[in-house]
């Protein structure tokens, strides 16, 4: 142990210690809080900057659920429409028509079914999530209407009513 302290040089004042110091250990020491500092904002730089894409990601879910909604209301409203001529004919009118458009309203459900799931994988605010099961809730109805229409055993403004409810 005592071999060891004798080969650590003995300062008297920091003047001396700074005068047997190099210059690369200078400029180490001049640096060194410098880059500590670069690197303490680069890492807040960092994780700000993938909070803002996290929210940007989320956002790009909600407007693809957005737009997937709107397809679904689309496909809901044709559907209503050809249902109510459907019904309003006694069955004559809209018999090939009608199943092509309740295929193209399951596509679009399934759709925003997927891309609900995607979101859900966001955090997303309770009263949000709440509204959108609410929503999709109400479109249930969707085969015990279908069943009433195809048999005629339903009246076109009760068919009309409980679409307008699903696509609202």
């Amino acid at each position: 142990m005592a071999g060891i302290a004798a080969k650590v040089p003995q300062f008297k004042n920091q003047d001396e210690m700074m005068n047997n110091l190099t210059i690369y250990k200078k400029l180490t020491l001049l640096l060194a809080p410098l880059l500590l500092c670069v690197l303490a904002y680069s890492g807040f730089s960092i994780e700000n900057n993938y909070r803002n894409w996290r929210q940007l990601s989320t956002t790009e879910k909600l407007i693809d659920f957005s737009i997937g909604l709107g397809g679904l209301t689309h496909a809901l409203q044709v559907e209503r429409g050809s249902t109510f001529g459907f019904i309003q004919s006694g069955g004559t009118k809209f018999t090939h028509e009608l199943p092509e458009f309740r295929k193209a309203t399951d596509k679009e459900l399934t759709d925003v079914l997927t891309l609900y799931a995607e979101l859900q994988k966001a955090a997303l605010p309770k009263p949000v999530t709440d509204r959108v099961e609410a929503a999709l809730h109400t479109l249930n109805m969707l085969s015990v209407t279908r069943q009433s229409v195809s048999r005629l055993g339903i009246t076109a403004e009760e068919a009309a009513a409980r679409y307008t409810r699903a696509s609202s």
